[in-house]
């Protein structure tokens, strides 16, 4: 259980690491506007969202469980 949920705390490193290293890697670049910072935060943020989504998907919850829906609940 706590490899597995290490797995998933370790995905929104592996996410957003690439968004801040480019954010702050280069002093000699040009500054990020707030509007490109808040751009690339979400799409960060929807892309942990898409990869755990598909993980729910693909292999089910960590725990089973009568009460949780398996597979996409709205094409039931």
């Amino acid at each position: 259980m706590y490899s597995i949920g290490s797995l998933f705390y370790a995905i929104y490193f592996f996410v957003s690491f690439p968004m801040f290293m480019r954010i702050d890697e280069d002093p000699a670049q040009k500054r990020w506007t707030l509007s490109q910072v808040a751009f690339d935060a979400l799409a960060a943020g929807m892309l942990v969202t898409i990869i755990l989504d598909t993980w729910r998907i693909t292999f089910g919850g960590i725990v089973d469980s009568d009460k949780a829906a398996a597979g996409l609940t709205w094409a039931a």
